[in-house]
This record gives C-alpha cells, sequence and structure tokens, in this order.
C-alpha cells in the first residue's frame, strides 16, 4: 500500500514466493535467519543507526548481539520505564555486555489524561487506547532508534497457536476470531451497547467477511491464523507503538522484512512453534546475552532460556538465584505497594492513571447516551473507587474492552462538543 504522486491511497497484492529452499531443520532454520538478519543489520550500518530501543525480552535482545558486533560505533540503549523495574533491569545488564550506555524514560500514570488527549488528536479510535506509555518516549526529540516491534509475531510465529482449536491441531476462524475477540467485548454486548438499527446486520456482515477471508488464504491452516492476526489485531495494537515513535524519532523495524516474511512461511511450524528459533538464534549466536535473565511480563520475575549445552548445576543455581529474586520482588511490591514490573503498570486499569480516565469517561457517558446505551457503560466501567478484578495473566485481554470503551466515550465528547443535540 502507498501513495502515488497525487497522492492517492494505492494498494496491491503481493505474493510472497521464498527464493530459496524452505529450512529442514533446527540447523538450517538458524541458519537461514541468522543470514538474513545479518543482512539486514549490516545494511543499517550505512543509515548510521546507534540507538537501540531495549526491553528485558528477546526480540531487542537478538537485534542487541547484532547491534553490538558494529567495532567502532558508539551505540546507546534506551528503555520505557525507571530504573528499578525489573526489564530496564534485565535491558541494563544487555547494554552492559554490548558496550552501549543505557538510558531509562519512565512514565507518570498521573500524565495518562494528556496521553489520551494525543491519542485522539493522532489515532482517533484506531487502537482502543491499547496503551499510553509511549507518549513518554515521543515528547523528545531522539535520532533514529532499532526497535525489536514485530520479532515474535513474525519470527517468534507467537499468536499463530491462536487459532488451534483446544482438542485438535485444526486452526480455525472461530478460535482466531475468539481468542483476538477476548481484547474486547462479545458480539452480544457490542449489540447491547451501540444504539443503532443496523447493528445487527454490521456485526454479522463483518464476522461473513472475515471468515471468508480467512479461509480464502490458499495457505496450511496455521499460517491463516497467522496472516489473520498480523492483519486484524497486531497491525493495530502493535502498530501504533511504531507510529507514535516517528512523531519526535524514526522507528527502524529490522523484523518486519519481506525475506524474513517469505523465510517465516516456508519454516516448518515445529520449527517457529513456542519462540523456538528465536531461542535457537539467540543462544547460538550470542551465549553471552542467552545467559543473562529475561523479564518476565506478566510476572514479577525473571527467567532464562534453557540450553542443553549448560552443565546442569549451573542451571540449577541459575534458577535458585531466579526464584529467590521473584519471592524477594513480590515481598517488596507488598511492602512498599510499588509495582515492580513495568508491563503490569502500564495496563493497570485500577493505576491511578486509568481510575482518572475511569471517572472522566463515567461523568460524560450520559452525553453520549445517543450512541450508547448509558446505563450498559455505567455498569461495564466501574467508579475509580471500586477495583476491577483481573489476574495479572489477562490483565491487558480482560481489560482492553473497558480502555476501547473510555476511549471511545471521550473521543465522542470531545468531537461532538459544541454541536446541537442530534436526539
Amino acid at each position: 500500500m502507498w501513495l502515488d504522486r497525487a497522492g492517492r491511497l494505492r494498494s496491491e497484492q503481493v505474493s510472497l514466493t521464498p527464493e530459496g529452499p524452505a529450512p529442514r531443520n533446527l540447523d538450517e532454520a538458524v541458519e537461514a535467519y541468522d543470514s538474513v538478519l545479518s543482512s539486514k543489520m549490516d545494511d543499517l550500518a550505512d543509515h548510521n543507526v546507534t540507538s537501540l530501543l531495549l526491553s528485558g525480552g528477546l526480540d531487542s535482545r537478538i537485534l542487541a548481539g547484532y547491534f553490538g558486533r558494529r567495532s567502532g560505533d558508539e551505540i546507546s540503549a534506551v528503555s520505557l520505564g525507571g530504573g528499578r523495574d525489573l526489564e530496564t533491569r534485565a535491558a541494563a545488564r544487555v547494554a552492559s555486555a554490548i558496550g552501549a550506555g543505557h538510558e531509562c524514560v519512565p512514565f507518570d500514570q498521573k500524565e495518562y489524561p494528556a496521553y489520551a488527549q494525543k491519542a485522539f488528536e493522532f489515532e482517533a479510535i484506531t487502537n482502543g487506547l491499547f496503551s499510553l506509555n509511549e507518549w513518554a518516549f515521543a515528547e523528545t526529540p531522539r535520532r533514529p532508534v532499532l526497535t525489536g516491534y514485530y520479532g515474535d509475531l513474525i519470527m517468534g510465529m507467537n499468536h499463530a497457536q491462536w487459532g488451534q482449536e483446544a482438542t485438535t491441531d485444526l486452526h480455525t476462524f472461530h478460535a482466531i476470531c475468539s481468542k483476538s475477540n477476548s481484547y474486547g467485548f462479545t458480539p452480544g454486548v457490542v449489540r447491547e451497547l451501540v444504539r443503532g438499527k443496523d447493528i445487527d446486520d454490521t456485526i454479522f456482515c463483518l464476522l461473513r467477511e472475515m471468515n471468508n477471508e480467512y479461509y480464502g488464504y490458499s495457505e496450511q491452516s496455521w499460517q491463516r491464523s497467522w496472516w489473520y492476526d498480523l492483519r486484524y489485531r497486531s497491525r493495530f495494537l502493535i502498530g501504533r507503538a511504531p507510529k507514535i515513535i516517528a512523531y519526535n524519532s524514526w522507528p527502524v523495524l529490522p523484523y518486519v522484512d519481506r525475506k524474513l516474511i517469505e523465510l517465516a512461511m516456508t519454516t516448518p511450524y515445529s520449527l517457529l512453534k513456542d519462540r523456538r528459533i528465536q531461542k535457537e538464534v539467540l543462544i547460538r549466536r550470542f551465549p553471552e546475552l542467552a545467559r543473562l535473565p529475561l523479564a518476565g511480563n506478566v510476572a514479577r520475575i525473571f527467567y532464562r532460556i534453557a540450553s542443553t549445552q549448560q552443565p546442569f548445576g549451573v542451571s540449577m543455581t541459575q534458577r535458585l538465584q531466579d526464584s529467590i529474586s521473584w519471592h524477594w520482588r513480590n515481598a517488596a511490591a507488598k511492602i512498599t505497594h510499588a509495582e515492580p514490573c513495568y508491563y503490569l503498570r502500564v495496563f493497570d486499569i485500577n493505576g491511578v492513571g486509568w481510575r482518572s480516565l475511569r471517572d472522566k469517561a463515567r461523568g460524560i457517558a450520559p452525553q453520549t447516551d445517543a450512541w450508547l446505551n448509558t446505563e450498559l457503560v455505567l455498569r461495564l466501567i466501574p467508579p475509580s473507587s471500586r477495583p476491577v478484578q483481573a489476574s495479572s495473566k489477562e490483565l491487558v485481554s480482560s481489560t482492553q474492552g473497558l480502555r476501547t470503551l473510555i476511549g471511545l466515550i471521550l473521543l465522542i465528547d470531545q468531537r461532538t462538543a459544541g454541536l446541537p443535540d442530534s436526539r
């Protein structure tokens, strides 16, 4: 999809036909992916990219390994979050290992109303206020920054299993749609929530079109789930973050590469599943980085990638260290009431920022009654004095519907301010 000289949006169906043979085993897969990533990172040297957005996870760590190979360049790493956060502590160790300086960009949930205003101005409601913390990064002008966005979705094939039925290996539209829709409200709730005589037809037609498109993919069933997730979920939710970075910097996305996508399409699913190839590339190409703990984003825990080459005693010692760290962080969080996990803090619907937005949305909900069922809105969005119950594993998916609804109410109020009453 591109803009022509007249500014019109054009699109073209692209056929992804890999040039080389498909990897037959893990060794061949590691060599193939390493070759593509090495070539991609070598190209970046000509564009003077010297900064890396570094999290405590796997995607950016792999890029850090390739990035650190660049001799003679002064490189730096930047992480979202505070210096005491679980993720930034893991990232700092990676930055030190590759000889990069490390900077933290903290965020304040009290700024969420201001960040929400920016989201309305630049994004409308396309992402449902999925997260707001990236706006803290965008406040300061920066040089182009290397990012690991989409690594887990393309090279790691992280969400392809969402389309797999529970009792079989078969991938279906029903399974992937149900999982994706857990990040919102069910069609039944939407039908009751939205005022409009055509809402039933709209929902039915949308589901039918997506179902037809899903089964129209002429690929293996797991590839259908992969494409569906990239098209209908990830390009909106994940795609917004690079867009925000672009307002005051420029995001570089090595994983969003045609050759890498083509390679992923031909790689056996058994090698891609559970991010197996990503882990093996890190272990075999950058063992010093693989030995450093990673940060779990739904638990207050450091974890390590299992390596068959590591002595049993070393593995047990590391597991003990990680276990002690987990218990210590949990205890500290209970005593200080300070969440040490950046990821959980960002999406905490009971945090000070989201509580403020919840109360604001409840206050203006009656003004949106021409479009939304106010009584149901007030039931769905509890007041800030009443905590929303959600486990850490479901913190994002189970509360995303609320964030979307809050954003929709605030946007309707903003866009209709000063207009005559349409009722």
